[in-house]
């Protein structure tokens, strides 16, 4: 078993695309991951809020880069802030993605 049963959780990218002189936001893909609360050491290295901070983890070919937003099933968005890949124990199955995204929260 790898790191991909955790992967539960689906999520749609929408990316900013631009065309001749203008700008719009395109679905780019869907993917499943694994959302969780974001530790506070990493937040401070990257200068993130702690309340809105998450870690992400996804299948390594995920199609996701820094400043894509992204939507999970209950219509949560989310603001990618970087993206990394991981390999805690050079195998295979525990290969991914972890991406730090911060909540999008609407007072």
């Amino acid at each position: 078993m790898g790191i991909q049963e955790y992967f539960n959780v689906a999520f749609t990218i929408s990316r900013q695309v631009w065309s001749n002189e203008s700008s719009s936001e395109q679905v780019e893909t869907s993917f499943n991951g694994h959302l969780q609360q974001a530790t506070a050491e990493l937040v401070e290295d990257l200068g993130l809020s702690f309340t809105k901070s998450f870690s992400l983890w996804c299948d390594k070919d995920t199609n996701i880069v820094k400043g894509d937003k992204i939507t999970d099933s209950d219509s949560n968005t989310y603001l990618v802030r970087a993206v990394m890949s991981r390999n805690y124990n050079l195998s295979r199955m525990n290969e991914h993605l972890q991406v730090i995204v911060e909540k999008n929260v609407v007072s």
